[in-house]
């Protein structure tokens, strides 16, 4: 007996490097997976799955030589320094933060054929509107989707924290990024 696969296997999400949704591929035959009420369930669905397997990655180190055997430049050392400063400062902000709760919002693309509720920036539901997904093409089902996700992102809480949070991975990338170049220079 063959195992059906997964609905994360129908949808494959790019993100930007602030995590933001920049593309979303639907496979073809997507219909064979996914039924067509389960839709938006099967892409919130694979969104979560994908974007924190993305999240995750964001500085992954690749593998080199034996680390002591190389002097790093200076500056790569004291931005690294200075990164791990600004962490230790964060973690002792995180003992006092409280995040205000919000209200779910409602965003979609600008025919609300995809339509999705967010919780402080976070998807908790999608719908999508199933007479137009039955004769759409799978082009401006994709744009539509990517398009409902950026007016997420928009409408997302400017919560200070998790925006220095995220400006923090980005300086982790940027730092990971100059390693491995000077490891494999």
């Amino acid at each position: 007996m063959s195992e059906a696969p997964a609905p994360d296997s129908v949808f494959t999400f790019e993100f930007d490097r602030s995590g933001s949704v920049s593309g979303l591929t639907i496979a073809d035959r997507w219909s064979r997976v996914v039924e067509l009420e389960d839709f938006g369930y099967a892409l919130l669905l694979a969104y979560a799955e994908q974007h924190a397997a993305a999240a995750a990655g964001v500085a992954t180190v690749e593998a080199g030589g034996d680390p002591d055997d190389v002097r790093y430049p200076r500056e790569l050392r004291d931005d690294v320094l200075d990164l791990a400063r600004d962490v230790s400062r964060m973690l002792q902000g995180l003992a006092t933060y409280s995040p205000e709760p919000q209200e779910p919002v409602e965003v979609g693309d600008r025919h609300r054929h995809v339509v999705i509720e967010s919780i402080n920036g976070v998807p908790n539901k999608i719908e999508v509107d199933e007479p137009w997904l039955r004769k759409a093409d799978l082009a401006d089902v994709e744009q539509d989707a990517v398009a409902a996700f950026r007016a997420m992102a928009a409408e997302a809480p400017r919560d200070e924290f998790v925006g220095e949070l995220g400006g923090l991975r980005e300086r982790l990338a940027g730092i990971v990024a100059r390693r491995n170049d000077f490891n494999q220079g």
